[in-house]
């Protein structure tokens, strides 16, 4: 991760402020981690909702974890899974696997083998490797 500085920082904010989804992700990591900033996860949350708004599908997959762990927000399973299939849906590899494991095992999301199998199947064409072993995994039985 590059060094933070004040004006890095500032500039950053700015961007982020003027609704760019990739500084609100990168401000989002900073709180979360403590990376330069406060470590603050209630504001991480914020900016990755942000960004998630904004039909990013990497802040979809960050405001989605931070839903399903209860990590700066109230905990709302339901939510997260709203949020994991929009990141799906956009082809974002991890969140397809997200939504395969959710669909395998009735987790937030209805049980349903059928469905669990396509979202692996994108997951793992796409070169996600649990993906791909869950895919052998599935398909052997």
């Amino acid at each position: 991760m590059e060094e933070i500085d004040s004006e890095n920082l500032e500039t950053v904010m700015a961007n982020a402020q003027n609704g760019d989804a990739g500084a609100c992700i990168s401000l989002g990591r900073r709180f979360e981690t403590g990376d330069g900033v406060a470590l603050n996860v209630r504001t991480a949350a914020k900016w990755y909702k942000t960004a998630a708004e904004k039909n990013d599908a990497e802040g979809q997959l960050l405001f989605a974890k931070m839903l399903l762990l209860g990590k700066g927000v109230a905990q709302d399973f339901e939510e997260a899974a709203q949020w994991y299939l929009k990141a799906a849906e956009s082809g974002h590899m991890v969140a397809q696997y997200n939504v395969a494991e959710m669909y395998h095992q009735g987790r937030s999301l209805p049980l349903d083998p059928e469905r669990a199998l396509v979202w692996f199947k994108l997951a793992a064409s796409q070169g996600h490797e649990d993906a791909q072993t869950r895919l052998e995994q599935f398909l052997s039985d």
